[in-house]
């Protein structure tokens, strides 16, 4: 993990810059991808799992030819 190595001390004008709550933010961001991510899968498991258990029990089974 690179978080604990960079300094916490801002550089350049105005010490703008700040390594730490840089990565901060590229840490935050990326996690909440993820999440998204895996709330997604999921999402598209249980309207799946819904929907199959929906047409088992009313016998709505239909062929579909291509």
């Amino acid at each position: 993990m690179l978080l604990p190595l960079l300094p916490n001390k801002g550089y350049g004008p105005w010490e703008a810059l700040n390594p730490y709550w840089t990565w901060w933010m590229v840490v935050l961001i990326s996690g909440i991808y993820a999440l998204s991510v895996v709330s997604g899968l999921i999402d598209v498991d249980a309207i799946a799992l819904s929907l199959s258990r929906a047409a088992r029990q009313h016998g709505c089974f239909y062929k579909y030819e291509f």
